[in-house]
């Protein structure tokens, strides 16, 4: 899925707040396809965890940019500081 497009971009619009990274299974009134919401969202935080890839975002509270970790079956935005 990643593999196709710049590792420095991301073109998904799958992170709509931080309570999205930490709960992943959320989904929103605008996914379309829940379920592939979920799927997808969990793809995008589990490649940014594996690959260190930063993420910067603007739904996220300032700065928006940071890494994501993996934290247990769950994950973690740790924000540049």
């Amino acid at each position: 899925m990643f593999a196709e497009t710049d590792p420095n971009v991301g073109k998904l619009d799958a992170l709509l707040a931080a309570q999205g990274i930490k709960q992943d299974e959320i989904t929103y009134g605008l996914d379309i396809d829940p379920q592939q919401a979920i799927k997808t969202r969990r793809d995008l935080l589990i490649h940014l965890a594996e690959s260190g890839t930063p993420l910067a975002a603007t739904h996220l509270s300032y700065p928006g940019m940071g890494h994501v970790t993996q934290d247990g079956d769950g994950f973690i935005f740790k924000p540049l500081s």
